[in-house]
């Protein structure tokens, strides 16, 4: 999907090896949109691995951005708070239609938290010009990637200090996270699940008295050759078939869902 704007969109997903060998299907899903206006619209929900109804939940939250993205159209040339209040306007429009459906329609109380048949985590990113705008809940994360081809990290899969299984899902208590990044020299963004955690370097630091390991750089062998073999003409298929491969699976071995964007 290629914008007016000069982005070019891809999503795609991976099943994990874990759950290939339980026979469960993929939790996760990705998905991209071009707004009216021309701003890009990233989207990616990963369902709990031990809710029942973790990819169903992953899928009613992303058809929830699609209609919350109805009528929040940032200019093409927005400034920065603007292209941050569409971010926060489209996850929480799709987090509020997500517990009414599952409250509504399916019958499941989504207040249980992280236990209910229905968690899922959530994350979108709009960019406009050379402004990109995160809002999520979970642990999804944001690698930039310059003109250069560097790869940076820009949102972490998880804020500094909390627990490496430490996951919030959607719930009404639930605290999005947000960061604006401005950058002309933008070339590539890939909005993950954290499925590709695994290949986020971590560096420890020391805090009133303790140490703990935080997210520090995306390796650039991974989120590097993504971005270089989409434009190379790989298509988000044969890059899924790479990722579903024994070098990534054996890392971690969950499900991946990208929504990656380049201009």
């Amino acid at each position: 999907m290629r914008g007016r704007r000069g982005w070019s969109s891809h999503s795609l997903t991976v099943p994990g090896e874990i759950h290939r060998r339980k026979g469960e299907e993929c939790a996760d899903v990705a998905t991209t949109q071009t707004l009216p206006g021309g701003a890009t619209l990233l989207a990616v929900a990963d369902g709990a691995g031990r809710a029942r109804c973790a990819a169903d939940a992953a899928r009613l939250a992303i058809a929830c951005v699609a209609g919350a993205a109805e009528g929040v159209d940032p200019p093409p040339r927005a400034p920065g708070e603007v292209v941050r209040q569409a971010a926060d306007d489209i996850l929480s429009g799709a987090v509020a239609a997500f517990l009414r459906q599952v409250r509504e329609d399916v019958d499941v109380d989504a207040r249980e938290g992280d236990g209910a048949a229905w968690s899922t985590t959530l994350a979108v990113v709009v960019l406009a010009g050379p402004w990109l705008a995160f809002a999520g809940v979970g642990d999804a994360f944001v690698v930039a990637v310059d003109r250069g081809g560097v790869p940076h990290l820009v949102v972490p899969p998880r804020p500094p200090g909390t627990l490496h299984n430490e996951t919030h899902f959607l719930s009404v208590s639930a605290v999005p996270r947000f960061c604006v990044l401005y950058d002309p020299r933008l070339a590539a963004v890939i909005l993950s699940t954290d499925g590709l955690d695994a290949f986020i370097e971590e560096r420890v630091i020391a805090d009133a008295g303790r140490s703990y390991p935080v997210p520090w750089r995306a390796a650039p062998e991974v989120f590097g050759n993504i971005v270089r073999d989409l434009r190379g003409g790989t298509t988000p298929a044969a890059l899924a078939e790479t990722l579903a491969g024994a070098a990534f699976q054996e890392r971690k071995g969950d499900d991946i869902g990208l929504a990656i964007a380049l201009r």
